[in-house]
């Protein structure tokens, strides 16, 4: 009978304490909220001014130079190619 009430009281201690830290953990929520949603709302706003037009500015630029970046790419292709061209083109004439 002893082991039981000992039992019920462990039980209870434990029990308020788990609904006193729940109690808090809304609490510092409730308190923290606003900052939450002022650091939400400046992130927003930062990638609305900075992060989408650097990313919009970077894709049209490198749109734009994807052909040279393609032509710089293969150039080494193409000059083993005229390589290979002109010295077939000497060997076929003689």
């Amino acid at each position: 009978m002893e082991l039981i009430i000992i039992f019920l009281f462990a039980f209870t201690i434990v029990l308020v304490f788990k609904v006193m830290a729940a109690m808090l953990h809304v609490a510092v929520f409730a308190l923290t909220l606003p900052l939450h949603i002022i650091g939400f709302l400046v992130s927003l706003l930062v990638f609305t001014l900075v992060a989408l037009p650097l990313g919009l500015i970077f894709g049209a630029l490198g749109l734009f130079l994807l052909p040279v970046i393609l032509f710089f790419k293969l150039l080494p292709f193409l000059l083993i190619g005229l390589i290979v061209y002109f010295f077939a083109k000497r060997a076929s004439q003689t």
